[in-house]
C-alpha cells in the first residue's frame, strides 16, 4: 500500500475516533444515551490499528492481508450466527477463516509462531467481541473496552493451545485438540472471578429454540460441540482436498458436513413438535415500569417510583392473580430487616394483603448493618462510612435482592444475587490486583462489591410450588440456573434492569438467553425487565407476549409449573468436565513429547 494511501487511511480513522467520542460526550452532557455509537467507536479504532501495522515487503504485505481478511471473515461470521440475528447456521463454517489462517501461519513459521498467530487472530476475535457486545459501552465506556479486548484476548487461549499441541501429539489426535480446549475454555470462563460467558457457543441458537430442545440434556455447551465439530469436518475436508487424498463418499463433505448438522437438527425438531406443557397452571401477571435508569431512576423520588409501581398492577391484578413481578432493585437502600416494614415496602405488602392469593416477586437494593470488623481482618464486600460530623462509623454490607411479599404473612424470604458483573457489582481477585482499584471506578463500580450466598434460593408458597427469583446477569449461567430447579423451584422469574444499554442488541440477546433456560430446566419462565422487555416463555422456549422496548406495560399469562427434572439439572454441564479432563491429558501427553524432545536435542 503507498505511503500516501496509508496516510490518508490512517488520518480518516483518526478522525473518525475523534469525531465519534466527541458526539458521545456531547450526549451524556446532554444526558442523551450512545445507541450505536461505541459501536462505530470501536470499528474506527480496530481500523486504526489495522492500516498502522503493514510490511513493507510485497509478499509480506500478501499474506497481512490475506490473512487479516481471513480473520475479519470469521469475527463477521461468528458475529452474524449470534442473538438476535437469525443467521445461526453462519456459525457451522465461521471457525473455519481462523483455521485456514492458522495452518498457513504454522507452514510458514512452524509450531513456535505464537506471536504471529496472536497478530493475525485476535483483530478477528476481537471484531466478533465488537460486533455482539458493543453495548456493554452503554452502561460505562471503560467496561465496554475491557469488556471485548480482555474476552478477545482470552478467546485466543484456546487457538493458542491448539497450536502447540498439534506439534507434540500425534496426527490423529490433532484435529479434535481445538474442540476440547475450546470447550474447556469455555467452562472455566463460566466460573472464575473474570466471567463473561455471553458469547458461549450454544448460545448462538438463542433465537431458534426449535433448533436446540436436546439443551434439556448437553445445555448450551452441546451447542458449542456442534459448531465445533461441524467446522472441523469442513476444515479437514478442504484440507484433505488441497492435499489430494482419498475423498471417497464416505469422507466427503456433503456427508458427514451435512450429517452432523442435520441428526441433531431432526432430533431438535421432534421434541420441539412432540412437546406438551407439564405441571400445574398458576396465574402470573408482570409490570415493567420503564424508568431510564442512567438518569430517571437515579433521580426520580422513591415516593414516584413506587406509585407508578401500584397504578400498575392496580391495572393487571385480580383475585385469580397468583403472582406479580416486578423487575430488578425497584426502590433504593433498604435494610434487609426492614422489608415489609418500611413506609415504602410497606404500602406494597399492604397491597399484597387485598388479594388472598397473591404472592409479589421483587427486586430490591438492601444491605445490613454490621458489627466492627476485627483489625486486619476486614471483609472485601464490607462497606464503611463515617457520619455524624466524624464521630461515629457505620459498617454494612450491601446486596442485590428479591424478595416475596405472600398475602396474610409477614416473614419475607430473600435471595441475595450471587453471579455477580466483573467490576460494576463486584472486583475480581481483589486480594491480588488492589493496586488497580482506580479502574473499578471507571467501570462505575465498587471495590467492595455486593455480598452474596452459596446456595440458590427458591421462593415456597402455601400450595407447595416455589419459584427460582433470577436476579439479571444469573440468567446466562446455564448451571448456575438448574441450582434453583435442585433446590425446588417449579417456575423460573426473572428480575432484571436491561436498560443500560439504550435499544441494541444487548436487552434481545438478553431474552433470547432466557429460552436456553427454559429447555434446559424444562420451566416456564416469566421475566420483568424496568425497560428492557419482558416476556412469557414457554417450556420449549418460545417467547410469549413480549413487550415493545421503552415501553410502559402490564401482562399477564397462566404458565404452568413444572416438577420434572431434566437430565441437564441432574447432571449440568457434564460435556465441560469431560474437555476439561481431556484437555489436562492433552496437556501431559504433550508435556512429556516436549521433554522428551529436548532431552534428545541435549544428546
Amino acid at each position: 500500500m503507498p505511503l500516501i494511501t496509508r496516510i490518508v487511511l490512517i488520518f480518516i480513522f483518526a478522525l473518525l475516533t475523534v469525531g465519534i467520542a466527541w458526539q458521545m460526550q456531547s450526549f451524556s452532557e446532554k444526558e442523551l444515551l450512545w445507541g450505536y455509537l461505541p459501536l462505530w467507536l470501536f470499528i474506527s479504532l480496530l481500523g486504526l490499528k489495522t492500516v498502522l501495522f503493514i510490511p513493507k515487503h510485497s509478499k509480506a504485505k500478501y499474506e497481512h492481508w490475506r490473512w487479516i481478511g481471513l480473520s475479519f471473515l470469521g469475527g463477521m461470521l461468528l458475529a452474524a450466527g449470534f442473538s438476535p440475528y437469525p443467521f445461526s447456521l453462519l456459525l457451522f463454517v465461521g471457525f473455519l477463516p481462523f483455521l485456514i489462517v492458522e495452518e498457513e501461519i504454522r507452514a510458514k513459521a512452524g509450531y513456535g509462531s505464537s506471536w504471529l498467530l496472536f497478530r493475525y487472530l485476535w483483530p478477528g476475535l476481537l471484531l466478533w467481541n465488537i460486533l455482539t457486545t458493543f453495548w456493554v459501552a452503554n452502561s460505562a465506556l471503560a467496561a465496554g473496552i475491557f469488556a471485548v479486548s480482555v474476552n478477545s484476548l482470552l478467546m485466543f487461549i484456546p487457538f493458542l493451545l491448539y497450536q502447540k499441541a498439534s506439534g507434540l501429539l500425534k496426527k490423529e489426535l490433532s484435529p479434535y485438540t481445538l474442540i476440547v480446549f475450546w470447550i474447556a475454555f469455555e467452562y472455566f470462563h463460566m466460573r472464575w472471578e473474570l466471567s463473561w460467558p455471553w458469547l458461549t457457543l450454544g448460545n448462538g441458537f438463542a433465537a431458534l429454540p426449535s433448533w436446540v430442545q436436546w439443551y434439556e440434556y448437553t445445555g448450551t455447551q452441546g451447542g458449542t460441540l456442534w459448531v465445533l465439530v461441524a467446522n472441523s469436518i469442513l476444515f479437514s475436508f478442504l484440507k484433505n482436498r488441497r492435499e489430494n487424498k482419498d475423498n471417497s463418499f464416505l469422507n466427503n463433505l456433503p456427508f458427514r458436513f451435512i450429517l452432523v448438522i442435520l441428526v441433531p437438527l431432526i432430533i431438535s425438531l421432534f421434541l420441539y413438535y412432540s412437546w406438551q406443557e407439564k405441571g400445574v397452571q398458576k396465574v402470573v401477571a408482570i409490570v415493567q415500569p420503564n424508568f431510564e435508569p442512567h438518569y430517571e431512576k437515579m433521580s426520580l423520588p422513591a415516593k414516584l417510583q413506587l406509585e407508578r409501581y401500584l397504578e400498575l398492577s392496580e391495572e393487571i391484578v385480580d383475585e385469580e392473580t397468583d403472582y406479580l413481578l416486578y423487575p430488578e432493585t425497584i426502590l433504593g437502600l433498604i435494610e434487609n430487616k426492614d422489608l415489609g416494614k418500611d413506609r415504602y415496602t410497606r404500602d406494597l405488602k399492604a397491597f399484597v394483603d387485598r388479594f388472598p392469593k397473591l404472592k409479589l416477586v421483587s427486586g430490591f437494593s438492601t444491605y445490613d448493618r454490621l458489627s466492627p470488623p476485627e483489625e486486619g481482618k476486614r471483609p472485601q464486600t464490607v462497606r464503611m462510612d463515617i457520619v455524624n460530623n466524624g464521630m461515629d462509623t457505620i459498617f454494612w454490607q450491601a446486596y442485590n435482592t428479591a424478595a416475596q411479599f405472600t398475602s396474610g404473612k409477614d416473614e419475607v424470604p430473600t435471595y441475595f444475587k450471587s453471579k455477580l458483573v466483573p467490576g460494576a457489582e463486584h472486583f475480581p481477585f481483589y486480594d491480588m490486583l488492589f493496586m488497580f482499584s482506580f479502574i473499578v471506578d471507571q467501570l462505575q463500580g465498587t471495590v467492595e462489591g455486593n455480598a452474596t450466598q452459596q446456595k440458590r434460593e427458591a421462593f415456597k408458597a402455601v400450595d407447595g410450588l416455589s419459584i427460582g427469583p433470577i436476579i439479571c446477569y444469573e440468567s446466562i449461567y446455564g448451571e448456575f440456573v438448574s441450582g434453583y430447579v435442585r433446590e425446588g423451584a417449579n417456575a423460573l422469574f426473572i428480575l432484571t434492569n436491561d436498560g443500560w444499554w439504550d435499544n441494541t442488541p444487548g436487552h434481545k440477546q438478553h431474552l433470547q438467553f432466557a429460552c436456553l433456560r427454559a429447555i434446559e430446566t424444562r420451566r416456564s419462565i416469566a421475566r420483568s425487565a424496568n425497560s428492557g422487555i419482558s416476556a412469557f416463555i414457554n417450556q420449549r422456549g418460545d417467547i410469549i407476549s413480549p413487550t415493545a422496548y421503552d415501553k410502559v406495560a402490564v401482562l399477564k399469562e397462566s404458565i404452568q409449573f413444572n416438577d420434572a427434572i431434566t437430565f441437564y439439572v441432574k447432571w449440568g454441564d457434564l460435556i465441560g468436565r469431560i474437555c476439561i479432563f481431556i484437555s489436562l491429558f492433552f496437556g501431559f501427553i504433550s508435556l512429556r513429547q516436549y521433554l522428551t524432545q529436548q532431552i534428545q536435542t541435549t544428546n
